[in-house]
């Protein structure tokens, strides 16, 4: 998991170069990050019961979602339901 998290983060950093919002939506970026988002929501799978275990995990989780939603709209990417972010 951490491994995973490491490329996420190096992943997400190198959108800062991008440029446009098409470079954005369709970089392996917002991919990556919307792909650990939809796992992390999967009761059982190995994201959801690492976040599970960590303090405050879940809230950290929609903190996440709620910024990769920011970006998803700007540039037209899918976006986390609303439903799922808890409290704004």
């Amino acid at each position: 998991m951490e491994m995973r998290l490491l490329d996420l983060e190096e992943a997400l950093a190198a959108l800062s170069t991008k440029t446009s919002a098409e470079a954005v939506k369709e970089s392996g970026a917002l991919k990556k990050l919307r792909k650990f988002l939809g796992e992390a929501n999967e009761v059982g799978s190995a994201a959801h019961t690492f976040l599970s275990k960590v303090g405050d995990g879940v809230d950290l989780l929609q903190q996440v979602a709620r910024r990769y939603n920011d970006i998803a709209q700007w540039c037209g990417a899918p976006q986390v339901p609303s439903v799922l972010l808890g409290k704004v």
